[in-house]
């Protein structure tokens, strides 16, 4: 069992592990309890790996888990394990381990102490947090937890992805629904609905929206969003066409500064925070703006702080 280091305080209280010899008929059982947020995607070649160990005698014991919480069982580890069992037919050793929860966090915490196969990721754990503070399942619910980092401020971008977890607050549910409506509107075309959001696809550029949501209420963000989302009808200078040409011409740079690369500029994103914030002002101002030069750089951000 791979432990997390955080600081958070735990109360969960861990039963002695129960070895037993899983057959098909327990394998079947074990998969009908209902796993915490939702199962990952199964891993065709990992079930044939055990599948196979099995069948030569060279599988160790294999790791299930459950949890518990107010009279309530959900599975956290064990799928594969379990299916490798009912699609080869034969019976493996394994141990069962069980946490007592007293509440939500120790849920979350127990799930992130199982990732034997593959690493529980911020994706993982933001579902599975959504999921429990009945949220609904967004498809970017791991862009939306990130993009908190910068609907609160923090820059730094170096918190861990439990730091992250964190933020992730039922009271963001109304913000949530407002950029899932701009990143998954059904108007949009299927084949090229990915390639049409993608330039606003960034945790900087959805913190912001957030933002104007909050500041500027959802019918005028929604306005701007959509605006610089799809381009249609905007003057050159409209701030809405600057940030969208901004965003279409850059890329997203590791280090603190911008820098040109073949032709175009990479750039930290707290540049994409600050010019959604910028662009955003203008348009609520209804003031023309020049094109976002990158060269000048960026030497304060008193404005929007």
């Amino acid at each position: 069992m791979k432990k997390v280091n955080n600081n958070d305080v735990s109360s969960i209280k861990w039963k002695e592990p129960n070895p037993k010899m899983l057959d098909v008929a327990e394998a079947r059982k074990f998969l009908g309890i209902p796993p915490l947020g939702e199962d990952r995607k199964l891993k065709k070649d990992t079930v044939l790996e055990y599948k196979d160990k099995m069948k030569k005698g060279l599988f160790h014991t294999g790791q299930l888990a459950i949890a518990k919480l107010n009279g309530n069982v959900f599975r956290l580890n064990g799928q594969h394990v379990a299916e490798a069992v009912i699609r080869g037919g034969i019976p493996a050793w394994v141990t069962i381990q069980t946490a007592e929860c007293k509440d939500d966090n120790d849920l979350i915490l127990a799930y992130c102490q199982f990732d034997d196969n593959r690493i529980r990721t911020l994706g993982d754990l933001a579902k599975v947090k959504a999921s429990i503070l009945g949220l609904p399942n967004y498809e970017y619910i791991r862009l939306f937890v990130q993009s908190l980092l910068f609907y609160w401020g923090d820059f730094d971008g170096y918190s861990t992805k439990h730091k992250k977890l964190e933020k992730l607050e039922r009271t963001h549910r109304k913000r949530f629904d407002f950029v899932d409506s701009i990143l998954c509107d059904p108007t949009l075309p299927y084949k090229e609905a990915k390639s049409i959001i993608r330039h606003i696809k960034r945790a900087a550029a959805v913190g912001v929206m957030m933002r104007t949501f909050d500041t500027g209420g959802e019918a005028k963000a929604r306005e701007f969003w959509i605006a610089v989302r799809d381009g249609e009808g905007l003057k050159r200078s409209d701030p809405a066409y600057r940030l969208r040409d901004y965003l279409r011409g850059t890329k997203s740079s590791s280090g603190r500064i911008a820098r040109p690369v073949n032709g175009s500029f990479e750039v930290p994103p707290i540049h994409w925070y600050y010019w959604c914030i910028k662009c955003w002002n203008r348009y609520v101002q209804n003031e023309p703006m020049q094109a976002i030069n990158e060269k000048r750089g960026i030497s304060t951000f008193e404005e929007i702080l």
